[in-house]
């Protein structure tokens, strides 16, 4: 196998199996039809029963990128503000612009982790429209425990929507899907946004869904257009939800090739942000993204470092030895006794 060029989109590197393309020839006979609304109904059905809530409180997406979008429309008026960590999901901002909104951008902490103290005490100065908190971050792969994340939304006001964008949660074996839903149907503020293209592999189908509390789920319907999620995209969600073992056999898999990754990297002299999600970070180093890239991987890029996705072993072997010619192994990184443990 050989290396993919292309470590900066976050995918899955497993491609589907036999047991996920059964149902597509009798779908695939179909796609003259618009999509009927029984698979939406039984993928609704199971995302409720995973995550302990009701089919009611659920929304489905053509991607949690198109939910996100649904939250912007439903909250944000023209002139209101809109509070995220920066730098994180590239189109926070630009869901905001689209709104007319004002962006109230955040810093990391020193740690590269969401600043939730300094979100609550804008959430009660400034009262903003919406806040979005993502979880594990994005770039840093910082992961948030539930006892925070509760602590957070309990400071603030009602009135303010908060934004729980769980892209990568599954990538973090510590992560509790229902302590996350649980929070969201039980705050009238609270929405949460999960994604079927990160750890589900199905990044070409675009599925996804938020879960929320009444109030919530009927502005986001209100906004919703019809037929915007595929029969096909709902009978391969289903299918991957069900198929539990494959799908945690590769959630392991990818961890220990994140561990192996990152000590590779550690190893070359550079620092890393112990990760979360499906990626890793290498913090500062403005030259590394580009000797990356001269070399062949594309990587992601943003004001706090060079994330790289974590893909096959093929990739990772390219990424190390590139970081062997960046940097001579054992040189010590700057502060990297910040980003450990």
């Amino acid at each position: 196998m050989t290396p993919s060029a292309r470590l900066d989109r976050n995918e899955l590197p497993f491609p589907p199996d036999a047991v996920l393309l059964g149902p597509w020839e009798e779908l695939l006979r179909q796609v003259n039809r618009y999509p009927s609304g029984a698979w939406q109904a039984r993928l609704t059905e199971l995302v409720a029963e995973c995550n302990g809530c009701r089919p009611v409180d659920v929304v489905l997406g053509a991607g949690s990128s198109r939910v996100l979008d649904l939250i912007w429309r439903a909250a944000v008026a023209q002139g209101a503000k809109v509070a995220y960590a920066a730098p994180g999901f590239e189109m926070y901002p630009i869901y905001t612009r689209q709104q007319r909104g004002v962006a109230v951008e955040v810093p990391l902490t020193a740690e590269l982790g969401t600043d939730f103290t300094r979100l609550a005490e804008i959430a009660v100065a400034e009262r903003p429209a919406l806040i979005a908190v993502i979880n594990p971050h994005s770039p840093s792969g910082r992961r948030a425990g539930p006892g925070e994340l509760a602590e957070f939304v309990a400071r603030v006001p009602e009135e303010v929507v908060v934004v729980i964008d769980e892209a990568y949660r599954e990538f973090d074996e510590n992560a509790d899907p229902r302590s996350s839903a649980e929070l969201a149907t039980s705050r009238p503020n609270v929405v949460v946004t999960r994604t079927f293209s990160k750890a589900y592999g199905l990044a070409g189908l675009r599925i996804g869904y938020a879960i929320a509390g009444p109030r919530l789920v009927a502005e986001l319907n209100a906004c919703s257009m019809p037929f915007t999620v595929s029969d096909l995209a709902c009978a391969a969600a289903i299918e991957t939800l069900r198929d539990t073992g494959q799908h945690e056999a590769r959630m392991t898999a990818l961890r220990a090739e994140r561990a192996w990754l990152t000590a590779g990297l550690r190893a070359c002299g550079l620092a890393v942000v112990d990760s979360a999600a499906n990626f890793v970070l290498v913090p500062g180093e403005p030259g590394f993204a580009e000797h990356l890239r001269e070399g062949g991987l594309t990587v992601s890029t943003s004001a706090v470092g060079t994330r790289i996705t974590v893909g096959t072993r093929d990739d990772s072997v390219a990424v190390l030895e590139a970081a062997r010619e960046y940097r001579r192994p054992n040189e010590p990184a700057v502060a990297a006794d910040l980003f450990t443990g």
